[in-house]
């Protein structure tokens, strides 16, 4: 009965030692953010899915209400949701929400995480978000930040 045990212990190790894990993360495949604003998000309802860092651009543009693209849905008090991790490159990026146009929505970053965030301005306000008014933002990462 000891080797019978023995033998499942053994077989049980050698097994899981088998096993490979997945370690690349998304960190290992940012998607680089080229200063654009996409035209859609992912899904047509909320919450909407931001796959892009131009979808993100596109998700400021509508909350700061510079979007030359209206949305069916989008406003500054609906819910968006990432779908992966992007790399801002270092380029200038306008927060999400201002005092004259804050954010009131969720925001959700799903634990992905956002490099490369650059603000040069000395106005107030100022991250990856500017300004919320009962707004959420939760689950999100931010990498080489720069303001």
């Amino acid at each position: 009965m000891k080797k019978i045990n023995l033998l499942f212990v053994i077989l049980a190790f050698m097994m899981a030692a088998c096993q490979s894990e997945d370690k690349t993360s998304d960190l290992d495949n940012l998607v680089k953010w080229d200063g654009t604003a996409a035209v859609a998000f992912d899904t047509n309802s909320e919450p909407f899915i931001i796959s892009t860092p131009s979808q993100l651009k596109l998700m400021s543009d509508i909350v700061n209400d510079t979007s030359a693209t209206t949305i069916a849905g989008a406003t500054a008090s609906s819910s968006y949701k990432l779908a992966k991790s992007f790399d801002l490159d270092s380029l200038t990026w306008t927060p999400i929400g201002s005092v004259e146009h804050p954010f009131k929505g969720i925001f959700d970053g799903d634990g992905h995480t956002i490099k490369g965030l650059f603000i040069n301005t000395d106005l107030g306000y100022q991250g990856l978000f500017g300004y919320l008014l009962e707004g959420i933002v939760k689950n999100v990462n931010i990498l080489d930040g720069n303001i």
